[in-house]
């Protein structure tokens, strides 16, 4: 009997399942799958271009890897690739054709995997991670009292302050083509003239990125780590004794610059 494939992949490369496949694993919190496909070592690229869809991205960022057939909540995260050893009981009644070894055939060992819950914004779709807490800020002695009346500036009073409260966002975005260069340029130390991420205006701003490129099938692509810090205060109000947080200025000017934020998230 000869080697016969008898499935093809959405994008036509012939193939057959082996026997005992797929398998899976289930956890609280993820599904994994396995499939192995025998194909001939001679459509490994194709098949990789296929499942990772190197080349069906859009102008800024690769889409998400291929689905597993039938389980749309499963997606291809790694493919190994084995010479193929004929040890499935199946396999010693095939004949290969003239001139062909069992070295021009190869199995691929397909992971699949659920993917991590993202956020989105716009256009973008990240994972977030915040770290919360708050700056010290010293405020002045005068016209400060203890409960009983007696002046506060007194040698060896505690020193005097209020936490302002802060929220610092990471947001990953990973599977870049393009690094918003000019977008970050023109709106790093903004802040937000309209609501984003959930977020009233004056309390998001852009506070810089971290950038790493790496290599694929399709050349380079990009992971930013974005940086944001929310001040629910409000970033352009600071705190004024007796009358809480107030706006400054100077001659109108804020020390922050307004800023529609939302091209951060194309």
């Amino acid at each position: 009997m000869p080697v016969v494939y008898d499935k093809f992949t959405p994008g036509g490369i012939p193939y057959a399942l082996r026997e005992g496949y797929p398998t899976f694993k289930c956890r609280p919190d993820s599904i994994t799958a396995v499939e192995k496909y025998l194909l001939d070592w001679t459509n490994l690229t194709a098949l990789a271009v296929e499942y990772f869809r190197y080349g069906a991205a859009t102008p800024y960022a690769l889409p998400l890897p291929i689905q597993m057939p039938g389980f749309p909540a499963l997606f291809c995260d790694e493919i190994t690739l084995e010479p193929f050893i004929p040890d499935l009981p199946g396999d010693h009644n095939r004949t290969l054709p003239s001139g062909q070894s069992w070295r021009n055939y190869c199995i691929a060992v397909i992971n699949y995997k659920t993917l991590e819950a993202k956020e989105t914004e716009g256009n973008a779709s990240f994972s977030r991670t915040t770290n919360i807490g708050g700056e010290f800020i010293e405020m002045p002695r005068q016209g400060s009292k203890w409960e009983d009346g007696t002046p506060s500036n007194t040698t060896g009073d505690p020193r005097i302050g209020k936490l302002s409260p802060s929220f610092d966002h990471t947001l990953s975005i990973d599977r870049l083509l393009q690094v918003p260069w000019n977008t970050m340029r023109a709106l790093i130390g903004c802040v937000n003239l309209n609501t984003i991420l959930g977020a009233p205006p004056e309390t998001i701003l852009f506070a810089g990125a971290d950038i790493k490129s790496k290599t694929n099938l399709n050349g380079t692509s990009y992971s930013l780590d974005m940086k944001i810090s929310e001040k629910p205060t409000n970033w352009n109000k600071f705190y004024r004794p007796y009358y809480g947080y107030q706006y400054i200025s100077w001659e109108g000017r804020l020390p922050y610059e307004l800023k529609d934020l939302s091209p951060l998230f194309v």
